[in-house]
């Protein structure tokens, strides 16, 4: 770099940084012919350390000098000669192009001891421009807006833009400050456009307020009154079967049977109430038990009933004696009772149902700002898997 002894081949000095900050000024300076080297003291490039730069310019400042060298925005150095005879004044070189960004030499090549792997492909040498901050995130966007439980994370930064603008003013807050406490700058700035940040960065619908569900309705209390008359009506049934049993029309219907039918129909007529009730975990799990078993008790025996009416029928169209024990139908019923409570018993110990809470977004909109949007919280029974439940229905 000895202009006097190498009028024609000397090259102007520049201050680069090391080679693993992403600084493309090797490659930049050789293909677009400006003459100009660092000779830092950071192999292989020539580069200077972040404070031997900043010492520089400072130096270069003091001496009244000037000085070419590499450095981005924003940043603090930048505001900190903004506004005075020394400050930061940019070189514009081609603008970026996508050709361009897929053609820079890559890091490896930058920290390579071989000039030619340094400078690359002379199609990557064009500006460095704007690199946009990737948030990395594994968040999930909400499929609808109305799930009162959505976190407003995805979509607040989804919307957050803080620009070099922006960034610039933080940096300048900090340098003027003597203490050169970034906390106080960023909270100053935001505290100054926090209406701003209010507007475009928080979703609509936000923000929320969760508010319990009333579970005891008009529509709940009817649910009770017709549980329980249901149950009334069902025990003068009990009544007047028992009353009647020697009744002839009595014994051709079974007695045992339509026994069992009113019970099973008394125990839904309990889950019923039980669905009436706020879910716990002891109802939750009551009400999986009275309605399989309750429906069980009124339709196994009724079925079981029906297919011996149509074996007698059966056999009677063919003149053959027919033989019934009530204890063998006796048993093809509890044996499917009992393979109902086997399952109810392995679905209460394996996976049993217990209070979940949903929360939905009320949509009821808030009259003015100052009110919050409403978020309804319930609760329902659920087990883990909805598989119990389908099985049991089936």
């Amino acid at each position: 770099n000895n202009c006097t002894a190498n009028p024609i081949t000397c090259t102007g000095h520049m201050v680069n940084v090391q080679c693993g900050w992403g600084t493309y000024a090797v490659p930049q300076a050789y293909h677009l012919n400006i003459s100009v080297k660092s000779d830092g003291y950071l192999v292989p490039n020539g580069g200077y350390s972040y404070s031997s730069v900043i010492e520089i310019y400072a130096a270069a400042n003091a001496t009244g000098e000037n000085v070419l060298l590499y450095w981005w925005e924003p940043d603090s150095l930048i505001e900190r000669y903004r506004g005075t005879e020394y400050e930061f004044v940019p070189i514009h070189l081609p603008p970026p192009t996508t050709e361009c960004v897929d053609n820079r030499v890559s890091e490896e090549g930058r920290c390579s001891a071989n000039f030619t792997e340094q400078v690359g492909n002379s199609m990557g040498s064009c500006d460095t421009g704007q690199t946009p901050n990737v948030l990395p995130m594994t968040l999930e966007e909400c499929e609808t807006d109305e799930h009162g439980s959505c976190s407003p994370a995805y979509s607040a930064l989804q919307s957050y833009q803080l620009t070099n603008l922006h960034l610039q003013q933080i940096y300048k807050y900090r340098s003027n400050d003597p203490n050169q406490d970034g906390r106080l700058a960023v909270c100053r700035w935001f505290a100054e456009n926090l209406e701003t940040f209010k507007k475009t960065v928080i979703p609509k619908t936000y923000p929320r307020q969760p508010r319990d569900e009333v579970f005891y309705q008009p529509l709940t209390y009817f649910s009770i009154g017709l549980a329980v008359f249901c149950m009334l009506v069902i025990s003068i049934c009990v009544f007047g079967t028992k009353k009647f049993e020697k009744a002839k029309v009595m014994i051709y219907a079974q007695v045992d049977f339509l026994l069992m039918i009113l019970a099973g129909l008394f125990l839904v007529a309990i889950s019923g109430l039980l669905y009436s009730i706020a879910p716990t975990k002891a109802v939750c799990i009551m009400r999986n038990w009275f309605v399989a078993v309750g429906y069980s008790l009124e339709l196994i025996p009724l079925a079981v009933k029906v297919a011996a009416i149509n074996q007698v029928v059966r056999k009677s169209n063919e003149c053959k004696r027919v033989t019934m024990q009530k204890r063998v139908l006796y048993r093809l019923v509890g044996g499917c009772i009992a393979v109902v409570c086997v399952y109810l018993a392995v679905w209460t110990a394996v996976d049993p149902a217990i209070p979940h809470t949903k929360m939905i977004l009320s949509e009821n909109k808030p009259e003015n700002d100052d009110e919050m949007y409403m978020v309804e919280v319930s609760k329902y029974c659920a087990s883990s898997s909805n598989m119990w439940q389908i099985a049991t229905s089936v």
